[in-house]
């Protein structure tokens, strides 16, 4: 029997969380369905908040093990004291870097895997080379949008932690031809070892019974975001401030995604948040009592909550400025709602792959967005949808064996 771990190293929800058990679920299916004696384990932060019924209650029903996990940063000193001599006559090459990272799970901490998965580079620092592994890769932001790292030395982040997570893997999975380049021309990884997925996503569940969280306003339109600074808050709030108050946008404005809630002025910030760009949104907000009039915030939603908000809201607005491309707009289309998305390279591949007709807009213009806004409140009736059947042939279920491939002949 072969074991395969896939690690989700950073308390990440939303998007990123089902992207990483999406990977999961792909590699028990397909070696279910290939007859591969194959066991999955899945790991995750503990100090994430999850709840591993509700959270990964999906992974158990595919006979997927839970490992709970703290990544440790060693330098050389600690690693020659570190459950030696496991640890040192397990190393698959000489130690070059100032510090390793390391998954601990309280036992064997993963020694018993074959292979490791590590989803995204986003790593403190290079993996101790003990396994072989495979990094997926979504994007490299950073190259677009410098400031996603707020005081941070973004030189030293990636040339001491990412660039060498992905060019140490025997192998780099990415989702977008775009971020294939980047892989390739940016962070400096071998053409050959980079392989390019299909853009997967996971249907929707059946929202029948579930109450729209939002069923009090009959006329919006849905934001999905999280606060991190790509996803373009200042933009956004003041193009509808312009679609608002200059334009008459008719339609109010729903706003969902990981701590969304606190982007809400009169919500009250966590005490150990000190987080600028957050404090700032905020304070932008206040100085636009009307425009916050027509907005509701709600934080994350269960996943069904989540889709009854969708398929009740007239259409999906995204207005990020750069990323691997949202899910949130494929899976709005599965629920018949079409989405009005900003334009740049990973959303207009992932519109040619599903076939979703997208309208955009620049993200760097305010008045564009606002007008954009105003456009498709009148228009949302108009855009031709891909039916369900079609978006299906997209979903992971569809695609598994081709990461399942990927992955196992790595081993």
């Amino acid at each position: 029997m072969k074991k395969i771990a896939v690690f989700l190293p950073s308390k990440y929800k939303g998007g990123s969380l089902r992207g990483a058990k999406m990977v999961a679920k792909s590699i028990a299916t397909a070696a279910k369905q290939l007859n591969d004696d194959v066991e999955v384990v899945f790991s995750y932060v503990g100090e994430g908040g999850y709840d591993v019924s509700e959270d990964f209650g999906d992974l158990l029903d595919l006979g997927i093990h839970l490992r709970e996990t703290r990544w440790e940063v060693l330098n050389e000193k600690k690693i020659s004291q570190f459950s030696v001599p496991v640890m040192l006559d397990r190393l698959t090459e000489p130690l070059k870097y100032e510090q390793y990272c390391y998954p601990l799970d309280g036992t064997n901490d993963f020694h018993d895997c074959d292979l490791w998965v590590i989803i995204s580079d986003r790593l403190p620092a290079p993996v101790l080379p003990v396994k072989k592994y495979v990094s997926l890769v979504y994007d490299y932001i950073q190259r677009y949008v410098p400031d996603i790292f707020p005081g941070e030395d973004l030189w030293q982040l990636q040339e001491k932690s990412f660039f060498p997570v992905v060019r140490n893997a025997q192998r780099v999975l990415v989702t977008s031809p775009s971020t294939l380049e980047d892989v390739v021309g940016y962070a400096g990884v071998a053409r050959d070892r980079v392989r390019l997925l299909p853009v997967n996503f996971e249907p929707p569940q059946a929202i029948s019974g579930i109450d729209n969280p939002f069923q009090n306003i009959n006329n919006y339109f849905i934001w999905v975001t999280n606060t991190s600074n790509h996803k373009n808050h200042p933009n956004a709030i003041k193009a509808l401030e312009v679609y608002y108050n200059e334009l008459g946008g008719g339609l109010d404005v729903l706003v969902t995604g990981y701590w969304t809630e606190y982007l809400d002025p009169v919500t009250t910030l966590p005490a150990s948040s000190d987080i600028p760009y957050i404090k700032y949104c905020r304070e932008l907000l206040r100085t636009m009592p009307n425009t916050l009039k027509r907005m509701h915030f709600n934080g994350t939603l269960p996943e069904q909550s989540y889709a009854q908000a969708i398929g009740q809201s007239k259409f999906l607005w995204h207005p990020a400025r750069y990323d691997n491309g949202s899910y949130s707009v494929v899976e709005a289309a599965f629920l018949g709602r079409p989405s009005l998305s900003a334009r740049y390279p990973a959303m207009e591949h992932m519109d040619r792959e599903f076939g979703l007709h997208l309208p955009f807009f620049d993200p760097n213009s305010i008045r564009a967005m606002a007008r954009a806004l105003k456009e498709m409140e009148g228009n949302f009736m108009k855009i031709d949808l891909p039916d369900q059947e079609a978006l299906s042939s997209h979903s992971w279920q569809s695609n598994a064996h081709i990461l399942y491939k990927s992955i196992i002949e790595i081993i």
